[in-house]
């Protein structure tokens, strides 16, 4: 988001974006799992101002360690 060139994935080896993280990258699917809730996971939904999918989102990316890489 600041402009500085995209990492990439340790697990996989592809640029680092919110899509790969949130809905590809195997290395997360067992936490994707619990973001899903019983429901699909579909990005728009994580992203947008429902306040429980957001806490769901922000109890993932701590899970991961993944807040200080967005």
């Amino acid at each position: 988001m600041a402009g500085a060139p995209r990492e990439d994935c340790e697990f996989c080896y592809t640029p680092i974006t919110m899509k790969h993280i949130l809905i590809e990258c195997p290395q997360y699917e067992q936490g994707r799992e619990r973001l899903r809730a019983g429901g699909a996971l579909q990005i728009q939904h994580l992203l947008g101002d429902n306040p429980e999918a957001i806490n769901r989102l922000l109890e993932f990316l701590n899970l991961h360690n993944l807040t200080e890489s967005i």
